[in-house]
């Protein structure tokens, strides 16, 4: 199942209870009397995508660095340098 990754800005409950239902969550009888998803798998669901996000900002961070490295080196080399 391939679905776009939403942001903690832009996923709303009905978003969690589609992916949730998908993947064998069943509403249940809220202690209000409605028929809901668990409160706790929307904060889930939220805290999931906040940490996936916070892994992926490292991700680019590390592949920005390694970047800037081998542009430097092929500065070097364009400039005759021997880089080791």
């Amino acid at each position: 199942m391939t679905r776009k990754v939403p942001t903690d800005n832009d996923i709303s409950d009905r978003d969690i209870k589609i992916i949730a239902k998908d993947y064998g969550f069943e509403p249940q009888i809220q202690p209000d009397g409605s028929v809901d998803l668990d409160s706790n798998i929307y904060l889930f669901a939220r805290a999931m995508i906040k940490e996936f996000e916070q892994v992926e900002l490292l991700k680019r961070k590390e592949i920005s660095k390694q970047n800037d490295i081998l542009s430097q080196q092929v500065i070097a080399l364009k400039q005759g340098f021997n880089i080791k």
